[in-house]
């Protein structure tokens, strides 16, 4: 009988929307002290350890498929005006950097600190790699966007640092990482 209802239950967890799930976890957790705590148990498995190089690696990679083609072809006469090419690259770097930064306030959320500290370095060090070492095409219309979006992250440490860690964590990894900004940290926590 157990095995056919688990049968019944695999078929419907398919069909489940992102949004029916979490009700559905939800009500359990609130029917339950030992299904919540399970629950967050699981949750905290759910997103791996983290190395900040293979963010960066990750980071520089979807960045650099960004394709001048799709710049080009969201750009230009509009019904609604002209959209011009560099804001069409800058809403499409935006995007995928902000992806990268959801995961670190999942992190957080999930009381990962260390994770979450991690993955905003590897987001750095990917930023500098692609301003640095990249020569895809589309970083000619996004030049000042790894600078600029860097210094926002290293101006957001204070927030993702948490407890047990100093501002020289970030200062150590850049002068490693990434030493040809390291001026950046400078003028971002002044």
């Amino acid at each position: 009988m157990k095995d056919e209802e688990n049968a019944k239950t695999a078929e419907v967890l398919p069909t489940l929307s992102g949004g029916e799930a979490r009700e559905i976890l939800r009500h359990l957790a609130y029917r339950s002290p030992a299904i919540a705590r399970e629950i967050r148990d699981l949750s905290m498995q759910a997103l791996p350890a983290v190395d900040p190089l293979e963010v960066a690696e990750a980071l520089r990679d979807d960045l650099e498929s960004l394709a001048v083609e799709d710049v080009w072809e969201a750009a230009g006469e509009t019904r609604y005006g002209y959209r011009d090419p560099s804001d069409v690259a800058y809403e499409m770097f935006e995007e995928v950097v902000g992806e990268y930064h959801e995961q670190v306030d999942k992190y957080q959320q999930r009381a990962r600190g260390a994770d979450a500290r991690s993955y905003c370095l590897g987001i750095i060090k990917g930023l500098y790699d692609l301003a640095g070492e990249s020569s895809t095409p589309f970083k000619d219309y996004v030049e000042d966007a790894p600078g600029q979006f860097f210094e926002l992250l290293v101006g957001d440490w204070s927030r993702v640092k948490g407890p047990g860690t100093t501002a020289d964590e970030i200062s150590d990894f850049i002068a490693e990482h990434c030493p040809g900004w390291i001026w950046r940290v400078r003028r971002s926590t002044h």
